[in-house]
């Protein structure tokens, strides 16, 4: 197998359902999920978004207006350029310029069954065109996955896949993981082994590791006596680890593999909510990293969380990675996470 190097990875959710839908287009849902296909739809009746599309389709950005639509449309209420239209064509025009690797999720097999069926992890290639399919009373645009490029995986038998973008958006680009993304595929193509770095470790994890390191002598002043929550146990959204320190100080900790400082103090603020004694914060930002963020932001990090600590994720995984009496532990991970 040829290997393509540092491919951009989008993930494209297909929520389809079976036959039995109310909605036409997901009588399809069969062909489409066979054929490798990443669509959208857009009713025949969704007047706006087909002219969005149209224009928008044809490079001519700034002359999508709603002054002109609405003069064949006077009774509509204006709205704004569908969300997902904008992102399928920005996906189209990356097609333009390069291979792109494509994660491919449906929510259906199409056969009535109520199956979510394997992912799909393939290439659109570089200068595929979006292809058109009309049906009844609804267009269906789609680009098509490479077929020789495609690997399917079972659901969750590689969690690192999960939590990629958020649930409310059904197609985007991977920013976060976009080399791990690359990695995984080849490893599942060509056999290429996973390389043994932070960014390869699936969000669970990295809980893991860090819990892992609040028990060592290396988090100093955290060290953990005992674990109370580990790996969200409890399944509570605000909190990774719960234990309590060696000098008695109950400590709660929040794990995200994010420099989105968005992310952090939205994640920051949950946190404080907690009354212990210790909260902290593993993440891509350090102490210093997170004030600046919060200063382009004009955010008063005082009001976020003053007595938060900040750890980044980097300094968990060099203090582990460089502890003999550790390593081991790290690629015990690695083979949970791969099945090696």
């Amino acid at each position: 197998m040829i290997r393509t190097n540092n491919m951009p990875v989008w993930l494209f959710r297909c929520n389809y359902i079976d036959n039995a839908s109310k909605w036409p287009q997901y009588k399809d849902v069969t062909t489409f999920y066979e054929h490798n296909r990443c669509p959208i739809t857009i009713l025949f009746t969704e007047t706006w978004d087909k002219y969005c599309y149209e224009t928008l389709v044809n490079g001519k950005s700034e002359d999508v207006s709603w002054e002109t639509y609405a003069q064949e449309h006077p009774n509509e209420k204006k709205v704004g350029i569908p969300r997902y239209i904008k992102i399928f064509l920005n996906l189209a025009e990356e097609v333009k310029k390069q291979d792109v690797l494509v994660i491919l999720e449906y929510k259906d097999d199409g056969k009535g069954t109520g199956n979510k069926p394997d992912k799909k992890i393939g290439i659109i290639r570089k200068g595929s065109k979006i292809e058109t399919y009309r049906g009844d009373n609804y267009e269906l645009f789609y680009l098509e996955l490479e077929p020789n490029s495609v690997i399917t995986t079972q659901k969750n038998q590689y969690t690192i896949l999960n939590g990629l973008i958020p649930s409310n958006l059904t197609l985007g680009p991977i920013n976060n993981r976009e080399d791990a993304i690359n990695e995984l595929y080849h490893y599942i193509k060509g056999k290429t082994p996973i390389t043994l770095q932070l960014q390869n470790l699936p969000n669970e994890k990295i809980e893991d590791l860090c819990c892992e390191w609040l028990k060592s002598s290396h988090a100093k002043d955290y060290q953990l006596e005992k674990v109370y929550v580990a790996n969200g146990y409890l399944n509570f959204p605000v909190l990774d680890i719960m234990g309590k320190t060696f000098t008695n100080q109950v400590l709660v900790a929040q794990v995200s593999y994010t420099d989105n400082i968005g992310t952090i103090i939205s994640k920051v603020k949950k946190l404080v909510m907690i009354d212990t004694d210790e909260h902290l914060m593993f993440s891509k930002l350090s102490y210093d990293d997170f004030t600046q963020e919060c200063k382009k932001r004009k955010e008063d990090i005082n009001n976020i969380g003053r007595d938060v600590k900040y750890i980044p994720l980097a300094t968990v995984w060099n203090d582990l990675y460089n502890d003999k009496t550790k390593k081991g532990f790290i690629e015990n991970l690695f083979k949970d996470s791969y099945h090696y």
